[in-house]
């Protein structure tokens, strides 16, 4: 086909594009965590002790948990950001209150740090 771009230039133009985006995400990570540094995560998954979920706004975000958290609702104090995810802090003296409630059977899915 005439007035095709070769395969060289597309792959080269293609890899600046992700490029771009990459630190264009960077950038809009780090002003959210800067604007709002502390988020309410919906949790969805858990392994090797990091749990991760996302906030209502949809920025993705992992934490060190010391467990499954899976459905619950945590505030985070988010740290930081590397490839497009956000990572953060859950408050250790959040989590041991938070299990009692759960057990307890009076707050379902629900937690807030102090």
């Amino acid at each position: 086909m005439e007035g095709k771009v070769p395969i060289e230039i597309r792959r080269e133009r293609a890899a600046k594009l992700i490029e771009i985006q990459k630190e264009i995400t960077a950038s809009i990570l780090a002003e959210e965590i800067a604007r709002e540094p502390e988020r309410v995560v919906l949790f969805e998954t858990y392994s090797n002790g990091t749990a991760h979920g996302h906030t209502d706004s949809f920025l993705e975000v992992s934490a060190p948990a010391p467990y499954d958290l899976h459905g619950e609702r945590v505030k985070v104090k988010l740290i930081g950001s590397e490839n497009g995810v956000c990572f953060g802090e859950i408050a250790k003296s959040d989590i041991p209150a938070a299990k009692k409630m759960r057990k307890s059977g009076l707050v379902s899915g629900f937690r807030t740090c102090n």
